[in-house]
């Protein structure tokens, strides 16, 4: 049989750099790219949802928008850390984690930020402030496989494998499984280090394999994997676009088809993108 991790993220050289290169750069400036950011809540779990308004100012600085984003920004308050996930049209994606510096009401990050197609026609409104994280980390660029063999990841051996089990409560809204099935989708994995710093990464192989669970393969969240027991976040946003925020605990691993697979046990479930962001539904 085929290993299926040649459906997930190519190994990388996990060298570490501290700016950011012209691709990167070019990346982040996308106002169609997919950028995740990740942190950390009051609780110590990780928060991740989807910041399109990302985006970069120099070579080791990045600002965002204040708009729609109440949870993430308590937690900016509460802890500074934050990692960032970005996954381009063609594929490419890129980790980096920094540190929160605040927000500006005025000036010239705020107007930058106001003068993109997203918030000068923006139905709502324009960003009440303007974010400014500086990345003290930088992953170097991966490239995602072709997804034709990822679908055999929602397969009945791979359940038996994992533990499969009914939810005991209701199971996750089929919105929401379905945004996960899809492969055409940009899906990442957070969580919280020792050091309360999160992390993140994007995760191709994230596939429902039960009513309230999931699989992921855990070649696509080296090098710095989670334990089992720990506390994750998983976030997915689709051409629609819709996106959605679920939270569970990463509880099992096994080795399918010459591939380490973990098993996601979900518990909480909640939209992330207009008009409810941060509304939880289940």
């Amino acid at each position: 049989m085929e290993k299926l991790n040649k459906g997930g993220v190519t190994p990388m050289a996990y060298t570490i750099l501290t700016e950011m290169h012209s691709e990167l750069r070019q990346a982040l400036a996308g106002e169609r790219t997919p950028i995740f950011l990740a942190t950390v809540g009051p609780d110590a779990q990780p928060n991740v949802v989807p910041v399109i308004s990302i985006e970069p100012w120099d070579d080791n600085t990045l600002i965002f928008g204040d708009f729609m984003i109440r949870k993430t920004k308590r937690n900016l308050e509460l802890n500074p850390n934050v990692a960032i996930g970005v996954l381009t049209e063609d594929m490419k994606t890129w980790w980096l984690r920094g540190r929160f510096q605040g927000f500006e009401r005025t000036g010239p990050k705020v107007d930058k930020i106001n003068s993109t197609d997203m918030f000068r026609y923006n139905a709502y409104t324009g960003i009440r402030n303007a974010g400014t994280i500086i990345v003290d980390e930088i992953s170097e660029k991966q490239t995602i496989k072709p997804l034709e063999v990822l679908p055999r990841l929602a397969g009945t051996g791979l359940r038996r494998a994992l533990g499969f089990s009914q939810p005991r409560k209701a199971p996750m809204p089929l919105r929401v499984s379905d945004k996960f099935l899809r492969i055409k989708a940009a899906k990442f994995v957070g969580w919280v280090s020792g050091d309360g710093r999160p992390h993140i990464r994007a995760t191709p192989s994230l596939l429902p394999v039960g009513g309230a669970q999931l699989a992921v393969a855990m070649d696509d969240l080296r090098p710095d994997e989670p334990g089992p027991n720990t506390r994750v976040a998983a976030s997915v946003i689709t051409f629609d676009p819709v996106a959605y925020q679920v939270k569970g605990t990463l509880v099992k691993y096994k080795t399918y088809a010459g591939t380490r697979v973990a098993r996601i046990d979900v518990d909480e479930v909640y939209s992330a993108s207009p008009p409810l962001p941060g509304e939880r539904i289940f």
